[in-house]
């Protein structure tokens, strides 16, 4: 086939595991996205730096790897990507933006994290969204998504509240991100 697709690397939420994800990746894949669920840092203290290069890793290698014969991805993959992530995968989605620069960033519920997701959101000059909750209270849009995409350096950048959603909604209100919100 000559039809080339665009990749996107999502980055899961601590300690939430991917399969909480299966929406989006159905969804994404469904209309020509392939899509990247990448199981790093899935531990209680996730390394949120090197979480970023591993997202940002994992959506270079696939773009190199349309290059070569053989590759899975060989002359499948169209140049666009999308870096995308739910709370603590969020952070690091915007974090990873410095690492390779995707042609998009999407962020659900990103929390501010170690290195700042909000600082690092200064580097961004690439389309992005970012999504919220309003009835987050893991990552409250007041103090982390607002900050975070009042931050976001580029003239195309769009901010989503969606009403009646809290934190773990993201994520099917899988059992583990769930228990979370137990504690708010």
């Amino acid at each position: 086939s000559d039809q080339k697709y665009p990749v996107m690397v999502f980055g899961h939420d601590q300690e939430v595991p991917y399969s909480d994800y299966f929406y989006i990746w159905n969804r994404f894949a469904r209309y020509g996205f392939m899509v990247a669920f990448p199981t790093t840092e899935m531990g209680p203290n996730p390394n949120v730096e090197e979480y970023a290069k591993d997202l940002a890793f994992v959506a270079a290698q696939i773009n190199l790897m349309r290059y070569i014969p053989g590759s899975f991805f060989y002359k499948r993959h169209n140049s666009k990507s999308c870096l995308m992530g739910h709370g603590t995968g969020g952070a690091a989605a915007i974090i990873g933006m410095q690492y390779y620069s995707a042609t998009t960033m999407v962020a659900l519920a990103p929390i501010e994290t170690t290195p700042s997701a909000i600082n690092a959101a200064a580097l961004i000059t690439k389309p992005s969204v970012s999504i919220g909750g309003d009835e987050d209270c893991v990552a409250p849009i007041a103090t982390n998504q607002m900050p975070i995409f009042n931050n976001i350096d580029s003239d195309c950048k769009t901010f989503i509240n969606m009403y009646d959603a809290a934190h773990c909604h993201f994520a099917m209100n899988g059992v583990v991100c769930g228990s979370t919100e137990v504690l708010c």
